[in-house]
């Protein structure tokens, strides 16, 4: 599995084994990480995770879909946009895309 450092929000094709490193939440404010997984007719699975620094190991997290925000998972296989409690830690995505043409597109909410 490649490591692959996202510095900004963007949209990305997801292919192979990766993990995306998706960035790190302020840990003075409260904040979310909104991900968006688009599977455009193709085939993925995918994980989330945090961290507290890069020291430390990455830990499976809770992320809810919005389309039923009191259920969450710590990973899935469907078309979904979730949201990720991610005060004070850095998030990651594994993804693994085995057909198609899936994307990933995130946004750090802050307040």
């Amino acid at each position: 599995m490649a490591d692959v450092t996202l510095s900004t929000p963007a949209l990305v094709t997801t292919m192979g084994n990766n993990r995306y490193i998706l960035g790190d939440a302020d840990s003075g404010r409260a904040s979310q990480f909104a991900i968006q997984i688009d599977l455009n007719g193709g085939a993925a699975t995918y994980a989330f995770y945090v961290r507290v620094s890069p020291e430390t190991a990455w830990a499976a997290a809770m992320a809810y879909p919005v389309s039923t925000p009191t259920t969450g998972a710590t990973s899935g296989t469907t078309s979904n946009v979730w949201m990720l409690d991610a005060s004070g830690k850095q998030v990651s995505l594994d993804v693994s895309g085995t057909s198609g043409s899936p994307q990933l597109t995130y946004l750090p909410l802050v307040g």
